[in-house]
């Protein structure tokens, strides 16, 4: 490694096991994320140059988070503590937390306590069914110590102590969703049909409402392609290896 780089670090189009060198203009380097990958550049550049449309003019809403309560440990519950605290099941959507969407499937194991009504407007205290309330109560002091954006907290903000720090009412007001990992060595799209809640691993797309679950298929076949696949991981930020030692993990 170090012998190719003492002769060969001013040659330009110099490629061997260790080391592939190229000129890259100010201007390139001038922009996020920096891509070394000399290769997979040529290959990014001739995807881009038949780009016709941007995925944006599909989607109901920018990509992104869903939902951030600030209080996970509180929120986010197993299957037999809410049995246990008898909280009802409407109250309870499963949760996808990121991590478990692997393989283009994803089964959540936990459920969100969800304190908004369907159209993601915080339910009053005097609402909130009284296992909900009874179980949230003595957090009260913790959840109105929570930090937003400003560093202020929820009760100098005069927000409502049990709420959540994002709830996505845009997004939420989909027929359904395409969701993906936030880091994973693949994108993983697929979509999903059902009422669940998605936590701030879990990227999620939306199209527009009335579409048809055939073009949410269409969209994720698209997604899932090599083709997109290969574009993503040079515009991506490559964290590197993860468990999986021999695959890198990327921030999609």
């Amino acid at each position: 490694l170090w012998y190719s780089l003492e002769a060969h670090h001013n040659d330009p189009g110099f490629e061997n096991e260790f080391i592939a060198v190229d000129d890259v203009s100010r201007e390139r380097m001038s922009c996020h994320p920096w891509n070394f990958d000399v290769i997979g550049e040529a290959i990014k550049q001739a995807i881009e140059k038949v780009q016709t449309i941007r995925l944006r003019e599909f989607l109901n809403d920018d990509i992104g988070v869903c939902t951030m309560t600030n209080a996970d440990d509180i929120f986010v519950l197993e299957d037999d503590v809410i049995r246990r605290l008898d909280l009802p099941t409407h109250r309870t959507p499963l949760y996808h937390q990121g991590e478990e969407l692997k393989n283009w499937a994803g089964y959540p194991e936990q459920r969100l306590l969800n304190p908004y009504d369907d159209n993601c407007h915080i339910l009053p205290e005097g609402e909130l069914d009284e296992h909900v309330l009874s179980y949230l109560k003595p957090f009260q002091e913790v959840l109105e110590q929570r930090h937003s954006f400003g560093s202020k907290t929820f009760r100098e903000l005069g927000r409502v102590w049990y709420e959540f720090e994002r709830m996505n009412a845009t997004k939420y007001s989909a027929d359904a969703y395409i969701v993906f990992p936030f880091i994973s060595t693949h994108a993983h799209f697929q979509p999903l049909f059902d009422n669940r809640t998605f936590g701030r691993h879990t990227q999620v797309l939306t199209l527009p409402v009335h579409r048809e679950e055939k073009d949410y298929y269409l969209l994720v076949a698209v997604l899932n392609s090599s083709v997109a696949l290969a574009w993503l991981k040079q515009v991506c930020f490559n964290k590197g290896a993860g468990a999986d030692e021999h695959r890198d993990r990327y921030e999609f």
